[in-house]
């Protein structure tokens, strides 16, 4: 559906005077070419006819932006926008039809030669036509100019059709823009109270954290304590450790918001992290009837260079998806090295 208004053409804009200065031309040619005393283009709307434009002659009297015809007025341009077809009225004093056309009763004419001019979606503005006082016989050489021209007024209408979407595009971008403003703003704000309550979130839970590893290591250095229960306070404690180390890491948020992580390598012990793991899992693994097997390579380094944390939990994630969808039988951790120099980690020593 286009947006622009069937009812107003004749607007206050730079754009549609020149349009209507050019539509001025075109009737005023006409008519000098059809040698007709009145030529106009007249637009239809809902409360009657308007004539827009009509040719400077002394011999009009139509002028235009007088008095608007009422609908139910048989005048000529009445009969074009019910049939919306072309008329041609050689004599309408022989033809009772147009007896009560003011143009003819009132205004004397009797020849009339009009077209249908359309909107860009096909429904009707108006006419375009001349007039005369006497009997006409044009030729079809005049004929074919009148649509021509009609041709030309058309087209202006496209321009204004294409020039109001274009305004209109131009608002809604503005609109847009200013919404996309909004919501960036709202994002910002929202990130700001999402990093608070990471921060929060955090501090509240490396508090007990904190207290719980306390407490642990001084389970582990107690001299009553069982050794299958020091093991178990032990893996307690690795697995807390680990635990806050991911805590600590989630309040680097700058990390987060670059959509990049960042490496930490340090040199560490590779087969302790491996026991630990193995440790932590073992317990979960006999609740469900499974083996759980490490198997580490001969010959691999005790001691690497890499990131010790996110090492940590790929092989968390990974043992535990594989206990989450294992039913039965058993998991082996194979660990080898495959290469002496690696971009993420290194054997210590070559």
């Amino acid at each position: 559906m286009n947006t622009y208004d069937h009812n107003l053409w004749v607007l206050d804009d730079e754009r549609h005077t020149i349009s209507l200065a050019k539509w001025q031309k075109t009737i005023d040619v006409m008519a000098n070419i059809f040698q007709a005393p009145a030529g106009f283009i007249v637009q239809h709307t809902n409360q009657g006819y308007q004539v827009v434009i009509a040719s400077q002659q002394e011999s009009n009297p139509y002028p235009a932006g007088g008095g608007v015809i009422p609908l139910n007025c048989n005048i000529f341009c009445r009969k074009i926008m019910q049939t919306r077809e072309k008329l041609y009225v050689k004599n309408a004093k022989v033809d009772p039809y147009w007896d009560d056309n003011p143009e003819v009763a009132q205004d004397g004419f009797m020849s009339y030669y009009g077209l249908p001019v359309n909107w860009p979606d096909n429904t009707p503005f108006g006419t375009i036509c001349v007039m005369d006082f006497k009997e006409t016989d044009y030729q079809k050489d005049y004929l074919d100019l009148m649509e021509e021209l009609r041709n030309l007024v058309e087209h202006d209408l496209r321009l204004f059709e294409q020039y109001q979407t274009t305004a209109k595009l131009a608002t809604n971008l503005e609109k847009n823009n200013h919404e996309l403003m909004e919501a960036k703003k709202q994002a910002d704000i929202a990130n700001q109270a999402k990093s608070s309550f990471i921060a929060n979130m955090s501090h509240e839970l490396r508090s007990p954290l904190n207290a719980i590893l306390g407490f642990t290591q001084i389970m582990t250095r107690s001299q009553t304590l069982p050794p299958e229960h020091q093991e178990s306070v032990g893996i307690i404690n690795r697995s807390g450790e680990h635990l806050l180390t991911l805590i600590n890491n989630v309040l680097d948020l700058s990390q987060i918001e670059a959509g990049r992580i960042t490496l930490n390598e340090k040199n560490f012990d590779l087969h302790r992290l491996l026991d630990d793991i193995h440790d932590m899992f073992q317990l979960k693994a006999n609740d469900k009837g499974l083996q759980l097997l490490l198997e580490p390579a001969e010959n691999l380094p005790r001691y690497i260079r890499t990131d010790e944390v996110k090492l940590r939990q790929i092989l968390i994630n990974l043992i535990n998806n594989a206990l989450k969808f294992t039913e039965q039988g058993g998991i082996s951790i194979k660990v080898s090295q495959q290469s002496s120099l690696t971009k993420g980690g290194k054997g210590e020593g070559g």
